[in-house]
């Protein structure tokens, strides 16, 4: 590559950035609404355990962080690899609230806003733990409903 053509990439880059940002700042509006609701919901209920309440607190407070998806887009394949070769177990003790479930999703949704770049990264590396079968489940669910079951395992433990 030429240093012409890198400096015409870094230029298109620094204009493109900054729209890219306001675009899935205002697509992710919704779900930023419906995580602080969410939130609300599952820590002031009785039902939900301790350790998940902690859990959304610390998702919540992560949420409009730019430095979440890095450390994510990161740490998720090295989980993943931990997993597949037996080095961890990730046993859930009960189900799952269904709020749970959506909150973890709007809080994806929220960490992609934050930081593009890298929270389409993380949705890539859940595209491909999908397509090479390392998220199971059964009762003919959908790949879609076997991530969201994995990701809230991963998150909820």
């Amino acid at each position: 590559m030429t240093v012409e053509a890198f400096l015409i990439a870094a230029v298109l880059f620094l204009f493109a950035y900054p729209v890219i940002m306001r675009v899935a700042l205002e697509a992710a509006r919704n779900s930023r609404k419906q995580l602080i609701t969410l939130s609300n919901q599952i820590v002031y209920d009785p039902k939900i355990g301790d350790q998940d309440k902690a859990v959304v607190m610390g998702c919540l407070n992560d949420a409009w962080s730019p430095w979440v998806a890095p450390r994510m887009a990161v740490a998720w394949p090295f989980f993943l690899l931990r997993r597949t070769f037996g080095l961890v177990h990730v046993e859930r003790r009960g189900a799952i609230d269904p709020r749970i479930g959506k909150f973890i999703y709007c809080w994806l949704v929220s960490i992609t806003a934050a930081n593009p770049f890298f929270g389409l990264v993380i949705w890539f590396e859940f595209l491909v733990m999908v397509l090479f079968g390392k998220i199971k489940g059964g009762n003919g669910d959908s790949a879609l409903a076997k991530a969201e079951r994995q990701i809230q395992q991963v998150m909820c433990t």
